[in-house]
């Protein structure tokens, strides 16, 4: 038993006494990395100067990670490399400010402490001169004459004019309102708020200005549709608007003569 004892702590190498540090010669000028063993309790070797008088002279580094059991030396960087690499990182780092991320705005539909009325996006001045989409009157860019809105369409409704409004809204507006106008779009069907149908007696009483003055600015939780659709497909759909109402509460008396009489031929 004592012969296979001494056999094999003979084949065993003794372990490293605790604290011991590798080294390597590096040339002159040069970091040296030491990793100690951190279960121990080494004494790490004095740094020496970098750059001091004589040649050889190392800048010795200890540092102390789990990540390794036995210590290493690590060639790094020489000492004037590091010096450029502080100055570079310096120069970088001190061109940094948070304002720079940080900007102080105001962003469109958010709220703001610092105008009395809370919002932080700003009313046009009076008498802005849009640089696009430029009409002499303004009435027909806001849907209103001073405070009274549109009371007709401010140009010739055509079947064209109506067949274009009826494209436009069945894009932009039938998701929440429905292609007949009563608000059961895909959109409230899904559990977003439904809008109020057109049949109600406060709509069948609005004026055509009040539809485009409300896809201009937006109402309640619908937002402004002025940069998606242009003044005079706004003005289309307005029309078509009118149409679907009237579509659902005329008469007979309603339809032009001509037309009454092929209607009165075809009913039975």
């Amino acid at each position: 038993m004592s012969t296979n004892s001494s056999h094999l702590g003979s084949a065993i190498p003794s372990p490293r006494p605790a604290g011991t540090v590798l080294r390597r010669q590096f040339p002159e000028n040069v970091l040296r990395l030491e990793l100690l063993n951190p279960f121990s309790s080494p004494t790490p070797s004095p740094p020496h100067k970098c750059g001091g008088e004589g040649r050889g002279e190392e800048a010795s580094l200890s540092i102390y990670g789990p990540w390794k059991r036995e210590p290493f030396v690590v060639k790094i960087l020489s000492c004037w490399q590091i010096s450029v690499l502080i100055l570079i990182l310096t120069t970088i780092t001190s061109g940094c400010r948070r304002e720079m991320y940080y900007q102080p705005r105001g962003d469109p539909l958010k709220s703001s402490d610092f105008f009395a009325n809370g919002a932080a996006s700003r009313p046009l001045p009076p008498h802005t001169i849009p640089q696009e989409n430029f009409h002499a009157n303004l009435s027909y860019d806001t849907g209103k004459i001073g405070t009274n809105f549109l009371a007709q369409i401010p140009f010739p409704v055509t079947r064209q004019v109506l067949e274009r409004g009826r494209e436009q809204f069945d894009i932009y507006c039938s998701v929440c309102h429905g292609r007949t106008g009563q608000g059961n779009g895909i959109v409230p069907q899904r559990g977003f708020p439904a809008p109020p149908s057109y049949d109600i007696p406060r709509l069948r009483d609005a004026q055509p200005g009040y539809f485009f003055n409300v896809m201009t600015r937006g109402y309640g939780m619908m937002f402004s549709y002025a940069n998606r659709v242009n003044t005079d497909d706004r003005w289309a759909i307005a029309a078509y608007i009118r149409a679907l109402q009237l579509s659902r509460n005329a008469s007979l008396a309603d339809v032009p003569p001509d037309e009454r009489a092929k209607l009165e031929a075809k009913s039975p």
